[in-house]
């Protein structure tokens, strides 16, 4: 395939994706900018969850019940009202809190709206918040004290609404931009679009239609405005729904399947006494030979990192991301040094480890009572193995004075890289996203906008053998390129 054919691939199947792919970001620095912040343009970003969706959720109680042409339509009917009768101008918008700041015209649009039970009792949820912008205006308009069932039926309004790309968030947005058009507040540069806007969604392509609804609703709500709206009530809303209802633990729907590892222990085993023969066989000298102990010692020590994952729970623990972030980290440099095969990059390796020995045993010289978990002697011992000690230097920078990434792509394993690198690594560092996974489960309330609670226990993990086999598998083969024939594979289980 051609480049020029595979970028336009890349660039249809992110269309189709909805995000943006890596190609489309600019690198500036060790950021990776994505298209919209590339310009620098000053944007103020306003969510639609926590920030719009509460000042639209009256139009909500209307569109969410079935048909939803019905809410549609008694809004339509009411704002034409307002604009033939003139009333439309004391409004500045259509949410609560510009709603609540025209007391007569609010009464005008209720009145238009709630000529009959059904509609009243649709908009009764709005009573449940002490808070609400205008309240006297809207209670006198519905006439009815709200009911308990009415956190329920608020609370699937708001689920149907929570995605800013759902059908019911782009009716609750169509509001905002029919409105602005109505009242003049909007010039749209044609007749056709102006009819697609007020005729929503009878009028157009709604492919078209409804992405232009919702672009056009978030730039207006970034305009300047002379009456800069609080957040008062948005932030009424979302506390009183969390005092008022209780945490809900969020569904699932998927089972547990029985791992399919790819490997057993015995095979393990097995691959294992075939390194340490062949080990054995290109052994010719009791000399040190860099090359030799490492490719045989890192093979090894993959077979014992997959070993341990093979342990039963091991496999779905936060610790076998750990593993695979060791088992890549182990392959690509391995496979690098058997690709360069310079013995002078063979020696740094292994004088640069040398003197990490060195440096943590002098460390653990000065500390009272050292950590339980290291071998203080054994450590020393490393350090002081191919040369005295007071002749080995430390460095304090990386073995090769590169990065992992630059290495895996010297050594052809840029996409293992990639693949297995990158999201272990912020298990091993604590980042946010780790955290999150492990930690923390989603509220499936929707009034509680699906914020995180805490787990009574970390989430247990994708099973991370078949991963770990194929890591090993990478390693063994840098064995059988620097030592052939090491046919021994820990993968593809025998029949």
């Amino acid at each position: 395939m051609s480049r020029k054919k595979h970028r336009n691939r890349q660039k249809k199947a992110a269309r189709e994706r909805h995000r943006s792919g890596i190609d489309a970001h600019q690198q500036q620095g060790s950021r990776l900018v994505p298209p919209f912040l590339q310009r620098g343009l000053p944007i103020s970003l306003k969510s639609w969850t926590n920030d719009r969706l509460p000042e639209m959720i009256w139009a909500l109680l209307l569109v969410c019940p079935k048909p939803r042409e019905y809410g549609l339509d008694l809004i339509r009917d009411a704002l034409a009202r307002a604009r033939r009768e003139g009333w439309i101008k004391e409004f500045s918008d259509m949410t609560l809190t510009a709603l609540g700041r025209s007391p007569d015209a609010l009464k005008k649009l209720l009145t238009a709206m709630c000529h009959q039970p059904q509609i009243r009792s649709m908009l009764r949820p709005m009573l449940l918040f002490p808070g609400l912008p205008g309240r006297s205006v809207w209670e006198s308009a519905i006439g009815e004290a709200p009911v308990l069932g009415d956190w329920a039926t608020l609370a699937g309004s708001v689920a149907r609404s929570l995605g800013h790309q759902s059908q019911e968030a782009t009716d609750a947005r169509w509001v905002r931009v029919c409105f602005m058009v109505a009242a003049e507040k909007l010039k749209l540069p044609a007749r056709q679009t102006i009819r697609e806007v007020l005729d929503y969604p009878h009028v157009g392509d709604q492919r078209s239609v409804r992405p232009f609804i919702r672009s056009t609703e978030g730039a207006v709500s970034t305009f300047p405005r002379e009456d800069p709206p609080d957040r008062v009530w948005v932030d009424h809303f979302w506390s009183h729904c969390y005092g008022s209802t209780e945490c809900a633990p969020w569904p699932t729907s998927f089972a547990e399947t029985k791992p399919s590892t790819g490997t057993t222990r015995s095979r393990i085993r097995e691959t294992r006494a075939a390194l340490i023969e062949a080990q054995k066989r290109a052994t010719t000298t009791t000399a040190v030979d860099p090359r030799l102990d490492i490719v045989f010692g890192m093979a090894a020590y993959s077979l014992t990192l997959l070993d341990e994952l093979m342990r039963v729970g091991a496999d779905r623990s936060v610790g076998a991301r750990l593993y695979i972030r060791c088992l890549v980290e182990t392959a690509v440099t391995l496979r690098y040094l058997v690709r360069l095969d310079d013995p002078e990059l063979w020696r740094t390796y292994r004088v640069y480890g040398a003197g990490q020995a060195k440096l943590s045993s002098l460390k653990f010289e000065d500390v009272t009572v050292p950590p339980g978990y290291i071998d203080a002697e054994m450590i020393r011992a490393i350090a002081n193995e191919d040369v005295w000690e007071e002749f080995l230097n430390i460095d304090l920078g990386h073995w090769e004075k590169t990065n992992l990434r630059q290495i895996a792509m010297k050594a052809g394993l840029k996409e293992l890289y990639d693949q297995y690198y990158g999201w272990p690594s912020s298990y091993t560092h604590a980042q946010w996203g780790a955290v999150r996974e492990v930690e923390f489960d989603t509220c499936g309330n929707p009034l509680h906008r699906l914020h995180r609670v805490l787990r009574v226990e970390g989430r247990s993990q994708p099973d991370a053998v078949p991963d770990a086999v194929r890591l090993v598998d990478e390693a063994l083969i840098a064995v059988d390129e620097a030592y052939r024939p090491f046919p021994a594979r820990v993968g593809e289980l025998r029949a």
